[in-house]
């Protein structure tokens, strides 16, 4: 094999390594009984967030500093949402106040 061809297969190899390394991953947070299922949720920056409505009442949920809304979610339907930066979030849900988790994203 020539020497362009070994560089150019290293590249390519380079190249899916870091799209490998940037896979996000899904964390599925349940809503039942009015809570949420975890109060802290640790997530890397690119992973997405499912906030499933396992209960039997509507909920909204609301992290202002992500300026995300779910809009009304109605029982078993999912709102998700992909954390695009680094920091600690609260989430709240608009009809339940006593509805808490924080997220923490590196």
């Amino acid at each position: 094999m020539s020497r362009k061809k070994i560089l150019v297969t290293a590249a390519c190899v380079m190249s899916l390594g870091g799209a490998v390394a940037l896979a996000s991953n899904n964390h599925v947070i349940g809503q039942a009984g009015k809570k949420f299922s975890e109060d802290v949720l640790s997530v890397s920056v690119g992973d997405a967030v499912v906030f499933r409505n396992d209960d039997s009442v509507k909920h909204n949920i609301i992290i202002a500093k992500l300026r995300f809304n779910s809009g009304m979610q109605d029982p078993g339907k999912d709102a998700e949402l992909t954390i695009e930066k680094a920091g600690t979030f609260k989430v709240r849900c608009g009809l339940h106040p006593k509805m808490k988790l924080t997220i923490k994203a590196q």
